[in-house]
């Protein structure tokens, strides 16, 4: 499971599971591999605060994602509740070579929230369906995509250099 906290400029980041501080977690993404507790101490200069706790209670539904243009999308576990899709939303990793990707809410009708677990990150491309771009913008963890006509797109987030690292659906209701 894939788990975000806000980002900004100096901010140090120490997630925790059940209280315990995870060796090397210290990015303002986490994935999550067991079920647990989470939370994430977040400090700059002084000051520190810590999130809410996210309860995982299992580590392989919701949507996975693959760098490099390909995606797949795993079933989301029947019942499962989507409460806290603005502060987890699950993944699968597909790889340790390969970004993962998520994009949340989606369907969406707004503001959306994106974490890409690559720093290279700088352009996100939306295009419709036929491959014509709707959208292009520096990337950025939300963006409002309330301009966009009803409809389903592709959004793509690329490298400073133009190579693609990742893509995913998503459906603007």
């Amino acid at each position: 499971v894939l788990l975000g906290a806000n980002t900004g400029t100096g901010l140090n980041y120490a997630w925790k599971r059940n209280g315990t501080t995870i060796s090397g977690a210290t990015l303002y993404w986490y994935t999550a591999t067991q079920t647990g507790s989470y939370t994430v101490a977040v400090a700059t200069g002084g000051c520190s605060a810590t999130s809410n706790t996210i309860n995982v209670t299992s580590c392989t539904t919701g949507m996975m994602l693959e760098g490099e243009g390909t995606e797949a999308e795993s079933e989301r576990a029947e019942g499962e509740d989507a409460a806290d899709a603005d502060a987890a939303t699950g993944v699968e990793p597909v790889g340790a070579e390969l970004p993962v990707f998520v994009l949340y809410p989606n369907p969406s009708s707004g503001v959306i929230n994106m974490l890409i677990n690559d720093p290279g990150a700088s352009v996100v491309e939306i295009t419709d369906l036929m491959g014509r771009s709707m959208m292009r913008t520096r990337y950025a963890p939300k963006l409002d995509v309330s301009v966009l006509p009803t409809g389903a797109y592709v959004v793509l987030i690329r490298a400073f250099d133009g190579k693609p690292l990742a893509r995913a659906r998503l459906v603007r209701e």
